[in-house]
C-alpha cells in the first residue's frame, strides 16, 4: 500500500498540463471533506493535435461550466472520470476489495468504489493531456477488445458487494450484452460461449428488453 493522504494517477502515455494540478485538488479536497475524489476536465492529443474531449466539453455545456458532482447514480451516465486527472482519498480506497478482485479491476472499478465512502467532483478546469496512438493499450483495441475488458471489470464489480447496487446490477446488464453482440459480430465462438453460460436468464431477458425498445421505437416512426 502507498502512503500519504492521497493517490494520483498519470499513466505513461499521458502528461499533466498544470502545474498546480495537485495543489488545486488537494487544496479543494481539504475544504471539502465529503468528497472522496476530484476529477478534472482534460484535453485528447491526437496525431500532434491537442483537441477537447467531446463527452467532458458536452458535460460542461450543460452544467454551465460549473463543476459536475457525481454521486452512484450519475457516474455511468456518461463516466467522466479519468486516470490521468483524478486526485482521491487514501482512506477512501477499499484495498481488501480491490486485492480480492485484483485481476478484474480496471479504473472505474476503483472509482466507483470510491463513491462508497463519499461523493466526488469533476472540475472544469484543463489540467491533462490523454495521448491516443496505436500503442495505448486501451485505444488499440478493437470493439470486441473494449467490450470483453469493460465486461470483465463489470463482472467483478458484480460478484463483490458493489454488486448490491442498482447501478452496478444494470452496468453489468449493459456489458453482458456488448460482450455477447461483439463476440457474436465477430464469430468468436468460445466468447460467445461463456457470455451465454455466465447468465442465461438474465441474456436473454436483457436481448428481448432491448428488441422491444427498437420495435417500439420503429412503430412510433411509423406513425
Amino acid at each position: 500500500e502507498g502512503k500519504g493522504d492521497y493517490f494520483a494517477f498519470c499513466d505513461g502515455d499521458d502528461y499533466w498540463t498544470d502545474k498546480k494540478k495537485l495543489q488545486k485538488q488537494v487544496d479543494f479536497m481539504e475544504a471539502n471533506r465529503s468528497y472522496s475524489f476530484c476529477a478534472t476536465d482534460r484535453m485528447i492529443l491526437l496525431e500532434g493535435k491537442s483537441i477537447r474531449d467531446e463527452r467532458l466539453q458536452k458535460a460542461f455545456v450543460e452544467s454551465n461550466g460549473l463543476h459536475i458532482v457525481i454521486t452512484k447514480d450519475n457516474f455511468y451516465r456518461p463516466c467522466l472520470v479519468y486516470s490521468s486527472t483524478i486526485l482521491f482519498r487514501r482512506d477512501c480506497l477499499d484495498f481488501n476489495l480491490m486485492e480480492e478482485r485484483f485481476k478484474e479491476v480496471k479504473d472505474d472499478f476503483i472509482y466507483y468504489s470510491l463513491l462508497s465512502r463519499g461523493k466526488g467532483v469533476v472540475q472544469p478546469w484543463v489540467t491533462s493531456d490523454y495521448r491516443i496512438h496505436d500503442g495505448g493499450r486501451w485505444s488499440s483495441l478493437s470493439r470486441f477488445g473494449m467490450a470483453k475488458m469493460n465486461h470483465h471489470t463489470a463482472r467483478g464489480m458484480y460478484r463483490s458487494y458493489l454488486g448490491k447496487d442498482r447501478q452496478v446490477k444494470d452496468h453489468y446488464q449493459d456489458t453482458l450484452l456488448s460482450y455477447f453482440a461483439e463476440s457474436l459480430k465477430n464469430k468468436k465462438w468460445e466468447d460467445i460461449g461463456i457470455s451465454l453460460r455466465e447468465k442465461p436468464g438474465l441474456l436473454l431477458k436483457v436481448v428481448f428488453k432491448r428488441i422491444a425498445v427498437e420495435l417500439l421505437k420503429l412503430f412510433k416512426a411509423i406513425d
